[in-house]
């Protein structure tokens, strides 16, 4: 079974990109950090909005063409262990995004290892109980290089 299938509504990326995807070049959109529980968790909430979309082969002048543009929205609940480096700018671009099981490491109720690699800015990484698509939107966000 893929392990992102414990990760509530990862049917629906599962579903638009046929895999997980790398979340290579994914933008951060916004980073919201809750100190308060949401929807029944113990500890603070991170929120985080990524533009993700696939990478082609195909090259359209200097760059590799884009396909399947969305907005994915994720919650990570009971957030210990946060770090934010680097700032946030314009793109936040991202070489990837790692989510461990780490429930064999005897933390708890903590159960994943969060790591958002930065590319340019907004490095962000954090450990968390349980983690949730809240939402996903086709197209391209305002403001973005791939508009």
């Amino acid at each position: 079974m893929n392990k992102y299938l414990k990760i509530a509504g990862s049917e629906e990326i599962l579903g638009i990109f046929e895999d997980w995807p790398s979340f290579h070049d994914a933008e951060i959109i916004s980073v919201v950090l809750d100190r308060n529980a949401c929807k029944g968790q113990n500890g603070p909430t991170v929120t985080v909005k990524l533009h993700c979309f696939q990478i082609t082969n195909e090259v359209v002048g200097n760059q590799y063409k884009t396909i399947k543009h969305n907005i994915v929205t994720f919650a990570f609940y009971d957030v210990v262990e946060f770090y934010l480096g680097y700032g946030f700018g314009q793109q936040n671009s991202l070489s990837g995004l790692t989510i461990s099981d780490i429930r064999g490491d005897q933390l708890e109720n903590i159960n994943y290892k969060v790591s958002f690699d930065a590319h340019t800015t907004c490095d962000l990484r954090f450990n968390c109980s349980k983690i949730e698509i809240l939402s996903i939107e086709g197209g391209i966000p305002v403001g973005s290089v791939y508009a």
